[in-house]
């Protein structure tokens, strides 16, 4: 059967919508994800003792990390990275958790990133998230209390899971109200091109909001990726005993390098918080 010009022409629009947002939808990725395959360092490259991991999403796509064992008594921290490069480019990062706090480390690749299988979405980074809190928990990683710790991408994470399943604890650096508020203080003309494809994704907003654990918030104030009034709304959104410390001269991916005592002295503070807490939930009352 021959078709009219009419339903031909509707049949093309249509193809042309579907490439459209296709391609919409894949633009907006590139603008928070830029994963890089495989890794080149190790934790081992600076002398530090660490297992290599591999364990499933709760959605079976296979994941890759690392454990870095604590010193007695210190609470294991999970690791979440933002939307670039892979966990090798962290291991300078975790190099100053061990000389810092020595606390434990739980660091992995999200699908698509590393040597992670599988491709970035919301969903399936949640599904990571999960998977690497059900490993800690298996373990028994988290017996002296569980820290979720996110920079950028990885704070939304942190914030959706927590609010989900609560930790012991949530640190936020370098946070975001959501990806569209986000790509407006960024790229404000194809936000508005965009915005129906960013409303609604990584939703900090919500989850803090809905927080019931104490929250750390971390902040260059010279963030060009993050400008640090987003941080503020975040914080200002959240319900939780909460504290936002200022890492005065620092951009958005050297707060742990540039801060010195300042950074790792709310980290401390936070972990003293959070130990007193777990150990007076595990003593039974008197």
């Amino acid at each position: 059967m021959r078709s009219s010009p009419g339903s031909a022409a509707a049949l093309a629009t249509l193809l042309l919508c579907v490439t459209l947002l296709g391609g919409c939808s894949r633009l907006v990725d590139t603008l928070f994800l830029s994963p890089e395959q495989g890794s080149t360092h190790s934790p081992g490259a600076l002398g530090l003792e660490y297992e290599e991991l591999l364990f499933p999403a709760t959605d079976g796509t296979q994941l890759h990390g690392w454990w870095l064992p604590g010193a007695a008594g210190q609470p294991t921290v999970v690791l979440l990275h933002d939307g670039t490069g892979n966990i090798g480019a962290r291991v300078d990062l975790l190099r100053q958790f061990h000389d810092w706090l020595g606390v434990g480390i739980l660091i992995f690749d999200y699908r698509g990133f590393g040597r992670s299988a599988g491709t970035g979405s919301d969903p399936g980074m949640a599904a990571d998230v999960a998977g690497a809190r059900h490993l800690a928990r298996a373990r028994g990683w988290d017996r002296r209390g569980l820290v979720l710790y996110g920079r950028g991408l990885g704070a939304a994470l942190a914030a959706n899971s927590a609010a989900s399943a609560p930790p012991d604890g949530v640190v936020l650096e370098a946070v975001f109200p959501d990806m569209e508020r986000l790509q407006r203080a960024r790229h404000p003309l194809f936000a508005s091109l965009l915005a129906p494809w960013l409303s609604g994704r990584f939703d900090t907003l919500k989850a803090v909001a809905a927080l019931r654990v104490p929250a750390l918030f971390l902040h260059g104030d010279r963030d060009q990726q993050v400008p640090i009034g987003l941080g503020w709304q975040v914080y200002d959104a959240c319900n939780a005993p909460k504290r936002f410390r200022t890492i005065a001269g620092a951009n958005h991916g050297d707060t742990a390098f540039t801060g010195g005592e300042t950074y790792w002295g709310a980290w401390r503070d936070f972990l003293e918080e959070i130990r007193e807490t777990t150990n007076n939930a595990a003593t039974p009352p008197p």
